[in-house]
């Protein structure tokens, strides 16, 4: 992997492997543009120049959203302009390739990398174009949005989707599973070098694991599985549809997730009616909120999970768990939570101390991993939003 350089850029944008400031830097390396654009294949023109003007043939890889993007052979400087981006780039090694990143806060992200704190921070997932060239990026990564991606094009800086569309639905937990995978070999083919073997390496971590909770609990019928309730916050109502992370975590777990209905594929509200329909007898807190917004509010007290003592406060890593690579083991420790007998050999602590050695080369203390598994802060605190 290359280092990532300073925060200096070359004055010339035809130097050998120089960093362009603005647009305007590009017409200058026209002729340069045009002896390189025949052994590239079909892209926008201002993305042929770009390439070329900084002495770069490119690759051709397929994002998330099925599109072909042509990206430099090697990347320098990387924009997260979505949330999950940090995090896969963190596990691949590719931390020092982040210039910018949309501003995000999980509880134990700045003492497993401080490396975080001195990126600078975005506050709004639509790139500023001016900035991003001025910062000498060239590599944004983003959701998918058509006028954001549109507005992109006339940078020339590739941009990557990569997280699945909001609108894509999962036929099974197979499908979803190759999507976690899709994105990690993604951000590893990108990165190039040891990054591509971190994420196969990653991959078959993941397989391992799912397969051995998805079979010790593939005999339960569904009639008899854990219904369940994933609290996404900020308000108790406030979950996560079908198309979700926590939704198909819960599914491989074994549980019956109450939201498979929903009619949104991200987050949104469920009705106070609808839930105590449906009474989930676990209720599971993420993103830091407290349980106290279900145990000290009357409208639940009849609802299974409170009155049974099943509301469990989510551990929150270097990503929150709804989203991050270390959704795995939220898999591991809902399966545990809902089916204790048959996953009485699962150590979920043991479990999340090794992910972090192997994946992140961070040992937790005994004192710092018991915090992390009752979903406290490393000072001990749950944040409460």
């Amino acid at each position: 992997m290359t280092p990532a350089p300073d925060n200096k850029t070359s004055e010339t944008a035809c130097s050998g492997g120089g960093r362009r400031r603005s647009l305007s830097l590009q017409m200058p390396c026209a002729v340069v543009a045009g002896a390189l654009l025949g052994q590239m294949v079909a892209l926008p023109k201002s993305a042929q120049l770009l390439l070329a003007a900084n002495g770069e043939a490119g690759r051709v890889i397929v994002d998330m959203a099925d599109r072909k993007v042509t990206v430099p052979e090697q990347i320098h400087r990387a924009g997260c302009f979505e949330v999950l981006c940090y995090d896969k780039l963190f596990l691949l090694g590719g931390r020092g390739l982040v210039a910018t990143m949309l501003r995000t806060d999980p509880p134990w992200m700045s003492t497993i990398d401080p490396n975080v704190a001195r990126i600078p921070k975005v506050e709004t997932e639509a790139p500023n174009r001016e900035q991003v060239l001025a910062d000498g990026i060239d590599i944004v990564f983003l959701r998918y949005n058509r006028l954001l991606l549109r507005g992109l094009e006339s940078t020339g800086i590739p941009a990557v989707v990569s997280q699945p569309p909001l609108d894509t639905h999962f036929e099974d937990a197979v499908a979803f599973g190759n999507a976690q995978k899709r994105m990690v070999r993604l951000f590893g083919s990108i990165i190039g070098g040891a990054a591509v073997q971190k994420a196969e390496e990653w991959c078959a971590y993941f397989d391992e694991r799912i397969q051995y909770v998805m079979k010790r609990v593939a005999d339960v019928p569904q009639a008899k599985r854990p219904r369940a309730y994933y609290l996404r916050g900020p308000n108790a109502t406030q979950t996560q549809g079908p198309g979700t992370n926590t939704y198909w975590y819960g599914r491989i777990a074994g549980a019956d997730m109450i939201s498979s209905d929903l009619p949104f594929n991200s987050q949104g509200p469920m009705s106070m009616e609808e839930i105590l329909r449906r009474d989930p007898v676990f209720i599971f807190v993420g993103r830091q909120y407290s349980p106290g917004l279900v145990l000290n509010d009357a409208r639940w007290r009849d609802v299974g999970a409170v009155k049974n003592h099943r509301v469990i406060a989510l551990p929150d890593g270097l990503f929150y768990w709804d989203g991050s690579t270390e959704g795995v083991l939220l898999a591991e420790l809902m399966a545990k939570t809902l089916y204790p007998d048959r996953f009485g050999d699962l150590d979920v602590p043991g479990e999340v101390r090794r992910y972090y050695k192997r994946f992140y080369g961070y040992e937790f203390t005994d004192d710092a991993l018991a915090k992390f598994m009752r979903g406290l802060t490393p000072a001990g605190i749950r944040r409460g939003y």
